[in-house]
């Protein structure tokens, strides 16, 4: 798998958003996993009257249209946001006035009218607030990754989105950067990962059962923004996820939000921690896992719940 080049046309954007705050905010975890609401909010006022428009852009950007293919309706899952908010728990923090906040995101596709049309969104949540009753702020800056995986300034405030040009990264020239050639890795879940089995989370994944997920939210956020149809033998890599050894499983469940219900509340969570693996067949895995790693696992992926990173084993002594 490593050198193939089946990954180019997965095409992406990485944006680094430099907000400041004109109001203090605390935010909490479920501050920024939260950030579904607001943005929708945030966005029905930006499109108020596009209903009008031959252009659908609340649809384009939040709920893109399945494809007609009835053999990749069942194939793929329903199609999710182009974007993939990153987070991660340096953010948690009190936010004074003037204090500054990076919000990271990906755009997988490289859609420049919808990377415009976000702009404009995170912008309109900005004076609305991060969360509905604080943490109003101001968009100063928008950089983006280039291919040398440098961050380059590609808007300031008071300049126009519409002069917007933005470096699209592709994923094989991306997976070239990365330890491909790994049979000792960790996978690091940075935020909770809410995955979903017969309507019931799973409180003790395992790498046997976590990889179906990051597998199928590959290939499916590839078919549906980069037009990308993987030629991926799906049995044949289950099988080798299920040849793939764990050495230490820290994976523990994280309530962070309580539902407030009628009778009883309703814990919300998601699973964090590590989890250390081994075997050869992690080398035909990899590609998938690093990938999976720009687009977050598990309910409310792409805003920003189910963050993981893949760590190649470092031998010590």
């Amino acid at each position: 798998m490593a050198g193939s080049t089946q990954f180019k046309r997965a095409e992406f954007v990485r944006l680094q958003f430099q907000l400041r705050f004109t109001e203090l905010i605390v935010v909490d975890l479920a501050t920024l996993l939260r950030i579904r609401r607001s943005l929708r909010a945030a966005a029905n006022y930006c499109f108020m009257g596009d209903n009008l428009s031959t252009c659908n852009r609340f649809g384009r950007l939040f709920s893109p249209e399945l494809s007609c293919d009835p053999v990749a309706q069942r194939q793929f899952q329903k199609s999710s946001p182009a974007f993939v908010f990153h987070f991660d728990y340096g953010q948690v923090a009190t936010y004074q006035r003037g204090d500054l906040m990076t919000l990271n995101v990906i755009v997988w596709g490289g859609n420049l009218e919808i990377i415009k049309d976000l702009t404009q969104v995170i912008e309109a949540l900005g004076k609305a607030g991060l969360r509905h009753d604080a943490g109003r702020f101001e968009v100063v800056e928008i950089y983006a990754e280039d291919s040398a995986c440098q961050p380059q300034k590609i808007w300031s405030r008071g300049e126009s989105f519409n002069a917007l040009m933005v470096p699209v990264r592709d994923g094989d020239w991306w997976l070239n950067s990365c330890a491909l050639e790994c049979d000792h890795i960790q996978l690091r879940f940075l935020m909770p990962s809410r995955l979903i089995v017969k309507q019931r989370p799973m409180f003790y994944p395992t790498f046997k059962l976590i990889f179906p997920f990051i597998l199928r939210r590959v290939t499916s956020m590839l078919y549906a923004h980069c037009c990308l149809d993987l030629d991926v033998d799906a049995q044949a890599l289950l099988a080798m996820a299920g040849s793939v050894e764990t050495q230490k499983n820290d994976l523990k469940w994280n309530d962070w939000r309580e539902l407030q219900g009628v009778d009883r509340n309703l814990a919300l969570g998601g699973v964090e921690g590590s989890i250390d693996l081994y075997g050869s067949a992690l080398i035909d895995l990899v590609p998938y896992l690093y990938l999976g790693s720009l687009m977050n696992l598990g309910k409310n992926a792409a805003y920003g719940a189910g963050r993981y990173r893949v760590v190649p084993y470092e031998f010590k002594g």
